[in-house]
């Protein structure tokens, strides 16, 4: 039981985080790697504020709020295309986990251990991730549906007609790449509050991005479900090869190619082009 409770927690932050790279990458086609970096500030916001003996509720919102402030510092390098985006964005984790590894008051390369606070248990870590995840999947439902959701849309099929139809692109961008660096650091808030121990290397892990995008790309990317079925099926793969070391790293590689090169729109495209064909071939007979 113990285990299974510890499953499914992980499994709502990483829909949470797939949910956060599928907002700015699957539906406004940006090229976002910062996620890890998001997820690692958000995790060392939650601890410092804990420390300072703050409310944990607090400071899981002041660590979406401090991930999504530096999503907006780094954002003007939307204007210099997708790829020099998706650079820039790649630097910033490791240019965090080199502050926080020199940062005394964040505890150094030694991390912070944090103390229980009240409440703190395993079936309350259980309810608090699924109110998390649900709360996010909800969330980004709107947003998806709403005017600014469709705006997301044209802007990935093509940002210069968006633009010519009088969509503010750059303002969308900055909109869609701020809300995902707020739920990335809200994940990393919670995972802190759970494990309630953090430091460097794995706060700001690469396996966080990791994680997201090929969950999004196993399931679909620009779906809520696909985020779902992805993350579920990357963690499930992970945790059934977790005794293979270094192999389970190129299981799920092998599995990512596979899904990539036979199913490019991932598991919920698939699943849409068998259902349209069961369907045609029923209406013909």
């Amino acid at each position: 039981m113990p285990y299974l409770l510890h499953f499914m927690i992980m499994l709502f932050i990483y829909i949470v985080m797939a949910l956060s790279w599928n907002l700015i990458s699957g539906y406004c086609g940006q090229i976002a790697l910062s996620h890890a970096a998001f997820f690692g500030i958000g995790a060392y916001t939650f601890a410092l504020t804990l420390v300072a003996d703050t409310h944990p509720l607090i400071g899981l919102i002041l660590g979406g709020i401090t991930a999504s402030f530096f999503a907006l510092i780094i954002s003007p390098s939307l204007r210099l295309g997708k790829a020099y985006f998706a650079a820039i964005t790649l630097l910033l984790a490791e240019v965090m986990r080199t502050v926080m590894i020199n940062w005394r008051a964040s505890g150094g390369a030694s991390g912070l251990v944090l103390e229980p606070f009240p409440g703190h248990t395993l079936t309350n870590s259980y309810l608090g991730a699924l109110l998390l995840m649900t709360s996010t999947l909800v969330a980004t439902y709107i947003i998806v549906n709403s005017r600014i959701g469709l705006g997301f849309i044209c802007i990935r099929e093509n940002e210069y007609a968006a633009a010519a139809i009088g969509i503010p692109v750059l303002l969308y961008k900055v909109i869609a790449f701020c809300v995902s660096g707020f739920i990335a650091g809200v994940a990393g808030s919670y995972y802190a509050s759970y494990i309630l121990y953090i430091e460097p290397y794995s706060a700001f892990s690469f396996s966080w991005l990791g994680s997201a995008a090929f969950s999004c790309l196993i399931g679909g990317v620009g779906s809520l479900i696909g985020s779902i079925i992805g993350a579920s099926i990357y963690l499930l793969v992970s945790e059934m090869f977790l005794g293979f070391g270094a192999f389970s790293t190129l299981i799920i590689g092998i599995l990512i190619i596979v899904v990539v090169l036979f199913f490019p729109r991932g598991v919920v495209g698939a699943l849409e082009k068998l259902v349209k064909r069961t369907f045609l071939s029923s209406q013909t007979k």
